[in-house]
């Protein structure tokens, strides 16, 4: 901790600043109204005026990492610089858990948060500054900024949340008991309000089984049934050197006896366990025998229990397991990196000034934060245990944090008269949504079925990875398994049969297919995150079904109009829009789904042939912080007479050049990819290619062209004023060069070019 000293003043400009008001005013959160901002002084100022404890505090949030002692360079890379003279500095009130993982659902509970005040970087009006220089101003470390200091200097209309000195890992570890047994007790009662009471779901009959626990004291492999006894669950990251190395505890969980040896991380949740007092661990990796088929089959399906029914489940989500290499044990063979945080004693992490007669204090990572920061957010199976958990202890680089579903705890931050108790009393609605933890409580609120549970959960998981292919269904079937026990919806290939339709039409795969999932699911390929650009806002009631036969077959809905959200509908600033659509869907048959999962598609089939214009040259500058596939040259045109030889690389991956792409139908009518605006431009047309085409299909595509088949067609029959008319064909591109086609890609067009197009009706089988 640092402190003022007796010589210290306001620079000039800090003295015309109210400091105060900009954490008891408007403040800036999504949905509201107000962007307040105020500007200070420049960037050189600034890391001259010494003597000033606002530029003191700017600084230290600007040019330290409290995870190290040696300053921060704050450009992107150590060869950029911007003269600091030419950058402006300016700070801007947020609501504090704006970049948290938590968020109080009711708005005067919201109202009650503390403010964080953020520091933003610009180009100084006037100054003259490159392209170059623009873009690394906007790169500019930021920190993560300054709160009031309670209990000094609380504004008591919002207690919640304030800043806090945060002092060692021993302190965080007794404030965690007390968070846990507190949620426990109260949070979890009967007669509390009990958001952070997972439902009654059915029994999984795996759990009539007993099932491996580490006896935390005895240091042993016991059996037990989970029911009614206490453990905690690990959620952590297997380190790349394990992978390697198959021999180690060969096979993993299949012993009755902890090994001699085990990763830091597992010795590390077993003494965290003794001190919460804990008796019992589950570990996957010494509590699922990896060998026994059948019992890691039916552990899979009980994940969504052995996290719901954990006292509380230990993340480890600090150090990068990714960039471990040089910390390997003696033996070579584990990282030896633990579950707790690196900074130990953190009474140097942060900076304290007293300014106008208040404390103020600089932040440290917010958990969302540090959540995605770290390689536990980066693989598919934490996932799942983020989000079943029931409670969760999170352990980042920086300190220990609790989130339940009535909130989250840290000791950096501090809620004033309630301290850090985990009860702020009975006038506050505390429940809490989250976004990587903790799904389950925003699953169970009602029992109805809302199709953006599913998109969100695919958004979360599609961007992570994992090590083995045969896994990317496996790591989120607890998830799925949870959501469809909660709202009565089944899932097929991970996805869900109520509104199927509207989950084929996910976007955002690369031309990398996984060859064991049918190319129809997201699961069938490698995506960047997939997306879902129109859902609907309520159950289309549009499903497959089983029949007699023992195929899925659509069950059409029993009204055929619908409201709809997402981008095709409204803009962002307007999350949604009030409308009523009209909805026709494609007729869409699995036979003998148990074994097959070739889907026929019974609906309008259209092709257009593919070409690629030439691109405008870019500035030399304009991938300073693009990374990514090699493009298609800018000189290539498939229209030209004759087009430029080019000898597309087998295997070898180009970003799409949507911009460039035409499409034209048997007709003649070219029509090229637009993005919805719908304030001053007609219906969007999408051409949701791949993000990456391999050479082979780019060659594909230019030679043939590609089929669409129509799978939803939309038509707005009325809405709120600003929502200009549309009429929708979404499709999907079929890669017909097998027997069995496979899907390529996502496209939306006016009804009008596909109607141009003279559609006819077909059988499509698709795999």
């Amino acid at each position: 901790m640092q402190q003022a000293s007796d010589k210290d003043s306001l620079c000039e400009t800090c003295t015309k600043v109210d400091l105060f008001s900009l954490f008891t005013g408007p403040r800036y959160f999504p949905s509201s109204p107000h962007h307040p901002s105020v500007d200070l002084t420049t960037l050189s100022a600034l890391i001259t005026n010494t003597n000033c404890p606002l530029c003191r505090l700017i600084h230290h949030i600007l040019y330290t990492d409290p995870s190290s002692s040696i300053p921060v360079h704050p450009w992107p890379r150590r060869t950029d610089f911007v003269d600091p003279a030419k950058v402006q500095v300016s700070v801007q009130p947020f609501r504090a858990d704006y970049h948290e993982e938590m968020r109080y659902a009711d708005e005067k509970t919201r109202d009650k948060v503390a403010t964080l005040l953020e520091v933003r970087l610009s180009p100084l009006k006037g100054a003259v500054l490159t392209d170059v220089e623009r873009d690394l101003v906007r790169h500019h470390r930021r920190g993560y900024g300054i709160q009031l200091l309670s209990l000094d200097s609380v504004d008591p209309a919002r207690p919640l949340q304030n800043g806090y000195q945060y002092t060692d890992t021993e302190t965080s570890l007794k404030l965690l008991r007390g968070w846990m047994d507190t949620c426990v007790e109260k949070h979890a009662s009967d007669t509390g309000a009990s958001v952070c009471r997972p439902p009654s779901l059915s029994t999984s009959p795996s759990e009539q089984h007993k099932i491996r626990f580490i006896d935390v004291n005895k240091r042993s492999i016991i059996r037990k049934r989970p029911e009614g006894i206490e453990y905690a669950a690990l959620s952590y990251v297997w380190s790349q050197a394990r992978s390697e190395i198959p021999s180690l505890d060969v096979p993993q969980g299949s012993s009755d006896s902890l090994p001699a040896k085990v990763p830091k991380v597992i010795k590390d949740a077993i003494s965290v366990c003794q001190k919460l007092s804990i008796p019992y661990l589950w570990v996957d990796r010494h509590c699922i025998d990896q060998s026994d088929v059948i019992g890691k089959a039916r552990e899979i399906e009980s994940m969504a229990f052995r996290y719901l029914n954990a006292k509380i489940t230990l993340v480890a989500g600090g150090v990068n397991w990714q960039n471990s290499e040089n910390d390997l044990s003696e033996e070579g063979l584990e990282p030896e990196i633990g579950l707790l945080p690196n900074a130990q004693d953190g009474r140097n992490l942060q900076r304290i000034e007293t300014i106008q007669g208040r404390k103020y204090i600089t932040a440290l990572p917010s958990i969302f934060h540090q959540i995605i920061c770290s390689a536990w957010h980066t693989r598919a199976w934490t996932m799942q245990e983020g989000q079943l958990a029931k409670r969760v202890a999170f352990f980042g680089n920086y300190d220990v944090s609790f989130l339940c579903g009535s909130g989250h705890w840290r000791e950096s931050l501090h809620s004033g008269p309630f301290g850090h108790e985990a009860v702020l009393g009975n006038e506050l609605d505390v429940s809490c949504n989250g976004h990587y933890m903790l799904g389950w409580a925003k699953w169970t609120k009602d029992k109805v079925w809302k199709f953006d549970d599913y998109t969100d959960l695919m958004m979360s998981y599609t961007t992570r990875v994992s090590t083995f292919e045969s896994d990317r269904l496996n790591a989120v079937t607890g998830c799925l398994n949870f959501i469809g026990n909660a709202k009565g919806v089944g899932f097929y290939w991970g996805m869900p049969l109520t509104d199927f339709h509207y989950a084929l039409i996910w976007t955002g795969e690369y031309d990398r297919p996984r060859e064991a999932f049918p190319s129809w699911s997201w699961a069938g390929w490698h995506c960047l995150q997939t997306m879902h650009s129109v859902t609907p806002a309520r159950s289309s009631d549009c499903t497959l079904t089983a029949n007699s036969n023992g195929h899925l077959t659509t069950i059409p809905p029993r009204d055929k109009h619908t409201e709809l959200e997402g981008l095709l509908v409204s803009l962002t600033e307007r999350a949604h829009v009030k409308n009523q659509c009209l909805q026709r869907f494609a007729k869409i048959s699995i036979p003998d789904y148990k074994n097959s999962s070739m889907m026929e598609i019974t609906s309008e089939v259209a092709h257009f042939t593919f070409d690629i214009v030439a691109g405008t040259p870019r500035a030399e500058n304009a991938s300073l912080f693009s990374r990514g596939p090699p493009e298609v040259p800018d000189s290539f045109d498939s229209t030209a007479s004759p087009p430029e030889n080019i000898i597309w690389e087998t295997g070898a991956e180009y970003q799409t050049p949507i911009a460039r792409i035409r499409f034209t139908d048997t007709a003649g009518n070219r029509s090229q990819y637009h993005y919805p605006r719908w304030y001053d431009h007609p219906p969007a047309l999408m051409l949701c290619f791949p993000q990456t085409l391999r050479g082979e299909n780019l060659a594909w595509l230019l030679k043939d062209g590609i089929s669409l088949v129509m799978i939803l067609e939309l038509e707005i029959l009325e809405a709120e004023e600003g929502l200009k008319p549309f009429h929708l064909v979404l499709c999907l591109g079929i890669d017909s060069r097998e027997e069995v086609g496979k899907r390529f890609g996502m496209f939306c067009l006016p009804k009008e070019v596909w109607e141009k197009a003279c559609p006819k009706v077909e059988i499509v089988r698709m795999g």
